[in-house]
């Protein structure tokens, strides 16, 4: 496998900023998910959910709405792109569905070509 760095596939980019924000998960925000994709709690671990990774990046979602709209609504108005990085499919569809519903004007760009 070929791998080329984004500098030299296209030059005009700006440099890469990474942002690591805090977010306060709350029992809310566990609620909302779990009513949200159907999920049933048994014995203490979610059914259908498989690591505690794609648990905590769902319940992230939802907590980071309004961060998310913030930030991507500067990036909009300043005409530029904003790139976010999802780990599962679930995680990835419950950002679609806020950004869909907050900021329609937002185009979403897939990776995976669904």
């Amino acid at each position: 496998m070929l791998r080329r760095r984004r500098h030299e596939v296209l030059t005009s980019l700006p440099p890469l900023q990474l942002v690591e924000l805090p977010l306060e998960l709350e029992s809310a925000d566990a609620s909302n998910v779990i009513q949200e994709f159907s999920i049933r709690c048994m014995h203490g671990s979610w059914e259908g959910v498989a690591t505690a990774w794609e648990r905590t990046g769902l319940c992230k979602a939802r907590a980071a709405r309004e961060v998310l709209k913030d930030k991507l609504s500067i990036c909009t108005d300043a005409g530029q792109a904003a790139v976010i990085f999802v780990r599962h499919h679930r995680v990835r569809a419950s950002v679609e569905r806020c950004l869909a519903h907050d900021l329609p004007g937002v185009r979403v760009a897939s990776m995976t070509g669904d």
